[in-house]
């Protein structure tokens, strides 16, 4: 289950935006539940979300220790989510 706290998205967070090059770029809390072969995974990041077009694209640092040195960007689109990962581990889904 991936929930956003995007404001679009549902979310019921207060958000600090700067403006950056035309865009709205918002601080935000990342909170993901991830389920993979059984196994839940919860993420609870800072982070930050830009509004493309009609995406948002959320950017965060993962906190397990696994992944330390990670950055991670989530595409949401009406056309579905993108995850892009950056640093000492690289892919795409």
């Amino acid at each position: 289950m991936l929930r956003c706290a995007v404001p679009g998205c549902n979310a019921r967070n207060r958000w600090s935006t700067l403006k950056t090059m035309n865009e709205t770029k918002r601080n935000v809390r990342v909170l993901l539940t991830i389920v993979h072969d059984g196994e839940k995974t919860v993420v609870d990041a800072p982070g930050e979300a830009i509004l493309k077009g009609n995406e948002w694209v959320v950017r965060y640092r993962e906190t397990s220790p696994d992944l330390a040195g990670v950055a991670t960007t989530l595409v949401l689109s009406p056309d579905g989510i993108a995850v892009l990962r950056e640093g000492t581990v690289r892919s795409e889904q």
